[in-house]
């Protein structure tokens, strides 16, 4: 027997194993079987069709440490004793009090007005929220390829089987791009309210790029100018990339940093710990970047990015934000993580969602994002829209820092929701 065929033997002793041990259900109409599987099982996919949430590597760093009020879990579908797709799902229990000065008072009015929107859960007040994704990574591709009725029945199947330990209120699909705009319209056709969030900024480096001073010499005077002010307030700081051993031995006394930045998020659903780096930098080694920023010896922040394929993922930061205006510390480390993805001949850096108008001064351009929302309940989605509506997205200013390369900065998308009330307010609320 070849190696191909002990395999697809393993793979099938695997799959009736599967069925005979964790919930699942088989969908007549594309003749799938879905699977809910722990974090901690290998689904099998193949390596060509794993995205960074989808890999052992980062399944294993956070079911070691999981973010606070988070559970973890995959779903696995199966088609002629095929994995075709794994899509990992976290269960998301939010302290209804924590979300006071996180949503607005519109919004928090009508989450405690509404019915079926909260639950109770270890003696707290809880909002459930079961999110197809990652919370803390961006990906619009572990979806793909899973089409819209499929995903929608595997969800609806899920929140069920998830509700028995507590009423699931909101079913939320992370992430959809513009191109996705078919699928987003067919999930609206479902009742799925689509939800455009702050855009993730992305920073394409240049091919010629070989080292920084390449970068800073295609930039207008102007930023140029800025990038040496940074540099020299931020003479004093020294920058140590930390091997796992040392991460190991500092991880604690850096929470203070990460709780920091964690308190001035605007949304914060699963505040998490140091410790989880440790993990990730266990499990993907070389590729998992973090960086201790300090004077005089003393920690004043970190930084951690994630090599995956061609492109840098600036992760996460921690930040001593009395030295953030005095030593230029967050802009430096946008520019530090320019410096290393150059080294590393990336094409380009997904600086996130975040502090949207200074990544852009740095270069990196929007590309826009939806989430798909909906609560099971008829009623409660018909409010949701109100809920989700309720908050004024931020205002920030496009900068285009080079000098030689045509911005590319995507159109503001038409509304795709097919509901008049979100047309309305796409039109006139956030003309």
């Amino acid at each position: 027997m070849d190696q191909k065929q002990h395999r697809e033997q393993n793979d099938q002793t695997a799959f009736v194993s599967w069925r005979n041990m964790y919930p699942n259900i088989t969908v007549e109409e594309q003749q799938t079987t879905v699977v809910r599987l722990p974090y901690a099982e290998d689904p099998r996919l193949p390596p060509s069709k794993q995205t960074l949430i989808q890999t052992s590597q980062w399944r294993k760093s956070l079911a070691a440490c999981p973010p606070e009020h988070m559970e973890t879990g995959q779903l696995v579908f199966i088609q002629q004793e095929q994995v075709i797709a794994a899509l990992p799902f976290q269960l998301i229990d939010a302290p209804f009090g924590e979300l006071n000065g996180q949503v607005s008072q519109l919004a928090l009015t009508l989450l405690s007005a509404a019915p079926y929107f909260a639950t109770w859960k270890n003696n707290q007040k809880v909002v459930r929220i079961l999110l197809i994704g990652d919370l803390l990574v961006s990906d619009t591709e572990h979806h793909q390829g899973i089409s819209t009725t499929l995903l929608d029945h595997a969800v609806c199947w899920l929140e069920k089987q998830e509700s028995q330990h507590g009423t699931v209120a909101l079913k939320v699909l992370k992430e959809f791009s513009e191109q996705d705009r078919e699928s987003v319209q067919n999930f609206s056709a479902l009742g799925y309210h689509p939800v455009e969030t702050e855009p993730e900024m992305i920073l394409y480096l240049d091919n010629s790029w070989q080292k920084i001073t390449d970068y800073t010499e295609a930039m207008k005077t102007k930023y140029r100018r800025r990038y040496k002010s940074a540099r020299k307030k931020g003479k004093n700081i020294r920058v140590r990339t930390l091997d796992l051993t040392e991460l190991q031995q500092d991880h604690q006394k850096l929470q203070c940093l990460l709780d920091n930045v964690m308190k001035n998020n605007v949304f914060c659903l699963a505040p998490e710990k140091t410790l989880l780096y440790v993990q990730m930098k266990k499990e993907l080694q070389q590729d998992f970047i973090f960086r201790v920023y300090e004077i005089d010896g003393t920690p004043i922040g970190f930084s951690t990015a994630i090599r995956t394929n061609e492109e840098l993922i600036a992760h996460r930061v921690g930040l001593d934000y009395a030295y953030n205006q005095t030593h230029k510390l967050y802009q430096n480390m946008l520019y530090d993580h320019i410096e290393v993805a150059i080294s590393l001949r990336c094409k380009r850096i997904n600086y996130g969602r975040t502090a949207l108008e200074i990544k852009s001064a740095v270069g990196a351009e929007p590309k826009p994002l939806f989430f798909l929302i909906k609560h099971p309940s008829w009623m409660a989605n018909q409010a949701l829209r109100w809920i989700l509506y309720a908050t004024p997205r931020a205002k920030w200013i496009q900068r285009h820092p080079f000098r030689h390369r045509l911005p590319v900065t995507p159109q503001k998308p038409r509304p795709i929701s097919p509901l008049p009330l979100l047309k309305w307010w796409n039109t006139t609320c956030r003309a």
